[in-house]
Protein backbone atom coordinates (compact mmCIF):
# COMPACT_ATOMS: atom_id res chain seq x y z
CA UNK A 1 0.00 0.00 0.00
CA UNK A 2 1.47 3.41 -1.07
CA UNK A 3 0.83 6.37 0.22
CA UNK A 4 -0.07 9.82 -2.07
CA UNK A 5 3.58 10.67 -3.06
CA UNK A 6 5.10 8.53 -1.42
CA UNK A 7 4.95 9.95 2.08
CA UNK A 8 4.54 6.83 4.00
CA UNK A 9 7.26 4.74 2.28
CA UNK A 10 9.99 6.03 5.30
CA UNK A 11 7.33 5.76 8.11
CA UNK A 12 6.70 2.35 7.11
CA UNK A 13 10.56 1.16 7.36
CA UNK A 14 10.13 2.36 11.29
CA UNK A 15 7.88 -0.51 11.87
CA UNK A 16 10.02 -2.73 11.66
CA UNK A 17 13.19 -2.43 13.60
CA UNK A 18 16.44 -5.52 13.37
CA UNK A 19 17.04 -6.80 17.13
CA UNK A 20 20.64 -4.45 16.74
CA UNK A 21 18.57 -1.24 16.09
CA UNK A 22 16.24 -2.19 19.32
CA UNK A 23 19.29 -2.95 21.41
CA UNK A 24 21.22 0.34 19.82
CA UNK A 25 18.07 2.30 20.85
CA UNK A 26 17.64 0.98 24.27
CA UNK A 27 21.62 1.96 24.78
CA UNK A 28 21.27 4.92 23.73
CA UNK A 29 18.05 5.32 25.82
CA UNK A 30 20.17 4.38 28.68
CA UNK A 31 22.62 6.86 28.13
CA UNK A 32 20.56 9.59 28.08
CA UNK A 33 18.93 8.56 31.23
CA UNK A 34 22.03 8.26 33.09
CA UNK A 35 23.17 11.80 31.70
CA UNK A 36 19.57 13.06 32.40
CA UNK A 37 19.57 11.94 36.07
CA UNK A 38 23.70 12.52 36.99
CA UNK A 39 23.73 15.77 38.33
CA UNK A 40 19.87 15.78 40.52
CA UNK A 41 21.57 12.46 41.58
CA UNK A 42 24.75 14.79 43.17
CA UNK A 43 22.72 17.33 44.55
CA UNK A 44 19.92 14.54 45.78
CA UNK A 45 22.86 12.89 47.38
CA UNK A 46 23.96 16.32 49.40
CA UNK A 47 20.74 16.24 51.03
CA UNK A 48 20.74 13.32 51.68
CA UNK A 49 17.86 11.98 49.77
CA UNK A 50 17.57 9.61 46.97
CA UNK A 51 15.32 9.43 43.91
CA UNK A 52 12.20 8.26 45.61
CA UNK A 53 12.58 11.23 48.03
CA UNK A 54 12.12 13.31 44.76
CA UNK A 55 9.70 11.26 43.08
CA UNK A 56 6.99 11.41 46.60
CA UNK A 57 8.06 15.99 46.59
CA UNK A 58 7.31 15.85 42.73
CA UNK A 59 4.12 14.05 42.86
CA UNK A 60 3.24 15.67 46.72
CA UNK A 61 3.88 19.18 44.81
CA UNK A 62 1.34 18.11 41.76
CA UNK A 63 -1.33 16.98 43.57
CA UNK A 64 -1.94 18.87 47.08
CA UNK A 65 -3.69 17.02 49.18
CA UNK A 66 -2.40 13.28 47.58
CA UNK A 67 -3.23 10.46 49.95
CA UNK A 68 -0.83 8.02 50.92
CA UNK A 69 -2.43 5.15 49.76
CA UNK A 70 -2.51 7.28 46.28
CA UNK A 71 0.83 7.80 46.49
CA UNK A 72 1.52 4.02 47.04
CA UNK A 73 -0.59 3.23 43.95
CA UNK A 74 1.53 5.90 41.77
CA UNK A 75 5.12 5.13 43.08
CA UNK A 76 4.16 1.00 42.75
CA UNK A 77 6.52 0.70 46.18
CA UNK A 78 6.07 -0.71 49.38
CA UNK A 79 4.11 0.51 52.39
CA UNK A 80 7.52 0.15 54.24
CA UNK A 81 9.55 1.96 51.72
CA UNK A 82 7.40 4.80 51.39
CA UNK A 83 6.97 5.30 54.89
CA UNK A 84 10.80 5.32 55.64
CA UNK A 85 10.75 7.96 52.96
CA UNK A 86 8.13 10.14 53.82
CA UNK A 87 9.53 9.71 57.79
CA UNK A 88 12.86 11.66 56.36
CA UNK A 89 10.40 14.81 54.81
CA UNK A 90 8.38 15.09 57.71
CA UNK A 91 11.03 15.18 60.17
CA UNK A 92 12.88 17.75 57.63
CA UNK A 93 9.53 19.46 57.37
CA UNK A 94 9.40 19.50 53.45
CA UNK A 95 6.31 17.53 54.18
CA UNK A 96 3.39 17.80 56.32
CA UNK A 97 1.01 15.20 57.08
CA UNK A 98 -2.74 16.00 58.01
CA UNK A 99 -5.91 13.45 59.17
CA UNK A 100 -8.50 13.27 56.61
CA UNK A 101 -11.73 15.52 57.20
CA UNK A 102 -14.00 12.87 56.44
CA UNK A 103 -12.29 9.65 56.64
CA UNK A 104 -9.80 9.97 59.79
CA UNK A 105 -7.86 7.62 58.51
CA UNK A 106 -6.53 9.09 55.66
CA UNK A 107 -3.50 10.97 55.69
CA UNK A 108 -3.50 13.60 53.13
CA UNK A 109 0.10 14.98 51.91
CA UNK A 110 1.22 18.24 51.61
CA UNK A 111 4.77 20.39 50.68
CA UNK A 112 5.77 22.94 53.84
CA UNK A 113 6.13 26.82 52.72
Amino acid sequence: MSAVGGAAQGGESLLFLTDEQLRKGIEAMFFAYRGFTADPDRILENHAYGRAHHRAIHFINRQPGLTVNTLLSVLGVTKQSLNRVLRTLVEDGLVESRVGRRDKRERHLFLTE
